[in-house]
């Protein structure tokens, strides 16, 4: 039941305005001395209505922006629905959001506007209607906002943390496991946007004689009208969710075909096992360099088709900082130190140069005042000892171009290690590494 008064109402006011004005109108009639009366009432009368009908025409014009003239005609009809009391909701649209509503529970026919980094995707009560883009709308009796979209550039990550043997794989979790059993988490992150419907990079605001983004309506239908579900509650799922969830499940894929030391296993001069992982997530997400790699002829992925069926384009997949148990890194830590002790025991048994052993010593050298001091430094610190004493050591190189070149790997190793990378001793024992 309405709970607002009658006499609120807009047909109310509407009503009590023309029956004031008709009242005067009567009183001024009676009091006149025409020769004709009734003639004179009904051109009046009809004077009055032509009057009415072209000032509501002239100001329909100037309330919202049309341009054509069917936008015209639907303006004067809002306008006048509004003046009987029977116009529909007044919707806003900003970045792909529903901005403010006037009137939601109306029936009556409306309008809506969207801005230009937006769609939207309007229905009655029983189906999707249509797809509509920036600018202004008129929707019909019944007709709502289904989805508001956002046509920018969108971007979803999730942090890799580290693994534990009873986290369970949620697709809120990076964690994977690779052919050899092991669990490892790490940093993934996905750009996409609403497909613009062509292959070309998006325009994205690069020429000032367009508007600063695509819209396909078609690729906004179909990612209001596609539906995906999440694993357990079978919640429904956002199109904005959908890539971070193909991303996580590629990752799954690609780690189990891999053994761990495989996934570690750096060459000089090659990309890393983790930048091929990430290239051929990107070629499963996006296609790039499909071309290069499967042939012109190549059929598209499952996760391609899965993305076009709901209107979506990848951009990019990123995957970075590769996060082991603490086990396996405590394990890895420690068959390297062996396999260093063993090193620096070989070369002082082949007697080598004095210059050569000088070198060796000098980068190990703080590292053997902690041991020989009885400390035990961890992983970090061990790290953080050596890197100061090559970048020690790499200053003193007299060859320029190796000079340069050794220098810049080891002060960008420690930079992202969070080491000072000139002049400075790494931070004593009981401080612990920065």
């Amino acid at each position: 039941m309405d709970a607002e008064p009658f006499y609120r109402k807009p047909w109310f006011g509407t009503l009590a305005g023309v029956a004031l004005l008709a009242l005067a109108y009567l009183w001024a009639f009676r009091s006149s001395t025409l020769v004709l009366p009734t003639i004179n009432l009904l051109v009046d009368v009809l004077l009055f209505g032509l009057a009415l009908l072209g000032s509501a025409a002239q100001a329909s014009q100037f309330v919202i922006p049309v341009r054509t003239l069917d936008e015209r005609r639907k303006a004067l009809a809002r306008l006048l629905a509004f003046v009987l009391g029977q116009h529909g909701p007044v919707t806003f649209v900003e970045n792909g959001h529903l901005a403010h509503v006037r009137g939601e529970d109306r029936p009556g026919p409306g309008v809506v506007f969207v801005d230009p980094a937006s769609a939207a995707v309007l229905r009655t009560a029983t189906r999707f209607t249509r797809a509509i883009g920036p600018g202004l709308a008129f929707t019909a009796p019944g007709e709502r906002l289904a989805e508001a979209i956002d046509v920018r550039r969108q971007v979803r990550s999730l942090p890799g943390q580290r693994p534990r043997p009873e986290d369970p794989q949620e697709a809120t979790s990076t964690l994977a496991l690779t052919r050899d059993g092991v669990p490892i988490a790490a940093d993934l992150g996905v750009t996409f946007m609403l497909d613009p419907g062509h292959t070309l990079p998006p325009r994205e605001g690069r020429s000032p004689q367009l508007p600063p983004y695509e819209v396909n309506l078609q690729a906004a239908e179909r990612a209001t009208y596609g539906h995906a579900y999440g694993d357990g509650e079978r919640e429904d799922l956002p199109w904005t969710e959908l890539p971070l969830r193909l991303v996580v499940d590629g990752w799954r894929e690609e780690v189990k075909r891999h053994r761990l030391d495989d996934l570690l296993d750096v060459h000089s001069g090659d990309p890393s096992p983790v930048d091929r992982l990430q290239d051929s997530l990107q070629r499963r997400l996006a296609g790039a360099a499909s071309a290069a790699s499967d042939g012109p002829s190549a059929a598209p992925s499952k996760d391609l088709q899965v993305l076009a069926a709901r209107g979506i384009r990848v951009l990019s997949v990123t995957v970075g900082n590769l996060v082991l148990p603490e086990r396996i890194q405590e394990q890895r830590m420690e068959r390297w130190r062996q396999e260093w002790r063993a090193t620096a025991g070989s070369i002082a048994a082949e007697d080598q140069p004095r210059s050569e052993l000088a070198g060796w010593q000098r980068l190990t050298r703080s590292l053997r005042a902690e041991l020989d001091a009885g400390a035990s430094p961890d992983q970090e610190r061990t790290l953080h000892l050596i890197l100061a004493d090559a970048i020690d050591l790499g200053d003193r190189i007299d060859d320029p171009a190796q000079h340069q070149r050794i220098a810049a790997e080891l002060r960008a190793t420690a930079a992202a290690l969070g080491m000072p990378t000139a002049g400075s001793q790494p931070p004593g024992p009981g401080r612990g590494a920065p």
